[in-house]
């Protein structure tokens, strides 16, 4: 795709900018919980329940972005792992390798796990505006009214 990413029937109704020829029925998502894939290790699965209830506050939800937050979990676990490689072995290295018949030269290589780390956290910054957890695009998202719970004293009292 090319260009911008295309805005939900929501945003444009909610903007003011939505025409009845260009509009399009969406899927509803189901409004249940969405559950850690029993495939991710214990890292990732603290990560996706972390994940879970920043979403869930929000109430945005759904158990049909299971697998999208299941890739951010893992992302995040990923950067972790990859942040404490680089704090063990440095973000740079020194090679030594000969050059014809002198002496050795050394040469300064940057460690992989920098560039690794750094291509992580570009996906989960544009895994994190999908779910609208970023500063720019939380400005998007509307967050739908909190219903207000029934009182457990409500079939006792009558009104």
């Amino acid at each position: 795709m090319i260009g911008r990413k295309p805005k939900s029937t929501k945003l444009k109704l909610i903007a003011g900018t939505a025409r009845k020829h260009r509009l399009h029925p969406e899927p509803t998502a189901p409004e249940d919980r969405p559950e850690p894939p029993a495939d991710l290790d214990h890292d990732e699965r603290k990560q996706f329940l972390k994940m879970r209830r920043r979403v869930e506050d929000l109430r945005i939800a759904t158990s049909a972005d299971t697998e999208a937050l299941a890739v951010l979990a893992c992302r995040l676990a990923e950067v972790a792992r990859l942040s404490e490689l680089i704090r063990k072995l440095g973000s740079i290295y020194v090679q030594e390798r000969k050059e014809g018949a002198g002496s050795p030269v050394r040469v300064l290589k940057a460690n992989p796990a920098v560039a690794q780390r750094s291509e992580a956290w570009r996906h989960i910054q544009s895994l994190l505006a999908e779910f609208g957890l970023s500063p720019a695009s939380r400005s998007k998202v509307t967050v739908p009214e909190k219903q207000p719970e029934a009182s457990p004293w409500a079939s006792i009292v009558k009104r």
